[in-house]
């Protein structure tokens, strides 16, 4: 399954009822009981009850089993020779590894299986893919429809920055054609009404980075292997916005930029 060994030895076929009772811990464990000495060699009992010491022999990777948000718990991996029969669970999952498609060989497993016990029943059969994809179908639902309403969001800013910078190229027609007239340069023209629609788009980007601090335990909840309040992301995503908003105010100023200075000085 990808689970690391840290440190010291796995369990083996010859860790048997006769041997010394071994066992494998995962870090959580090892940081929860031990967590200023050397886990390895340490012995531990299954219980106040119990007459059995086990001994531990390595340290693996902590696994989160309930969720990927869910926290670690600690671990223990035994030999199965070595675990109690009144401690044998009622059903057992197997974990089989391939090299290609995992659902090819389904009915080569139920095989195997059938082999050892005819009476036993296989059900539920599964890829870790298919596992994990169930576990996270809720958050991928929500995110895929806060992403939605993002992406509109998005359209409706810059079809408003769009609307906006056009009014206002209207608005200034006799300015922008005196100025023209007077020798400012198509570019120079263009730079001022993209200034002027950055400026705005500027405010509203650190007003949302503000935001996005304030509330980013929200999202927190919603995303994993990301942090809530990545640099990248952020600059990215304001980068973006910047971005979008200037190409959004870059076609009427290119109008702008066309403005005929003897039609605009006579109008009105």
């Amino acid at each position: 399954m990808g689970i690391p060994l840290k440190r010291g030895r796995d369990v083996a076929p010859g860790d048997t009822k006769e041997s010394q009772q071994v066992a494998v811990i995962d870090e959580a464990m090892a940081q929860t009981y031990w967590p200023k000495e050397d886990p390895l060699g340490k012995r531990f009992r299954r219980s106040p009850r119990s007459q059995q010491w086990i001994t531990v022999v390595g340290i693996a990777g902590s696994v989160r089993h309930s969720g990927l948000s869910a926290d670690f718990r600690p671990q223990i991996y035994e030999p199965p020779a070595q675990i109690p029969d009144p401690l044998m669970p009622n059903q057992l999952m197997v974990v089989v590894r391939t090299s290609g498609d995992p659902r090819s060989i389904a009915n080569a497993a139920r095989a195997a299986v059938h082999e050892v016990d005819r009476n036993q029943p296989v059900t539920n059969v599964r890829t870790l893919e298919k596992l994990v994809d169930d576990s996270v179908a809720n958050r991928r639902f929500s995110l895929l429809l806060l992403g939605l309403f993002a992406l509109l969001a998005l359209v409706l800013s810059a079809v408003g920055i769009y609307g906006l910078t056009a009014y206002s190229v209207v608005q200034r027609t006799r300015e922008l054609g005196l100025r023209i007239a007077l020798g400012a340069k198509p570019e120079g023209v263009l730079g001022l009404v993209l200034g002027e629609a950055g400026k705005l788009t500027g405010v509203g980007v650190v007003l949302g980075l503000v935001l996005a601090f304030v509330f980013n335990k929200v999202m927190a909840s919603l995303v994993y292997g990301v942090a809530s309040t990545d640099p990248l992301t952020f600059v990215g995503v304001a980068l973006g916005l910047l971005a979008i908003a200037l190409l959004a105010a870059y076609f009427p100023g290119r109008r702008a930029t066309k403005v005929d200075p003897i039609v605009a000085l006579r109008s009105e």
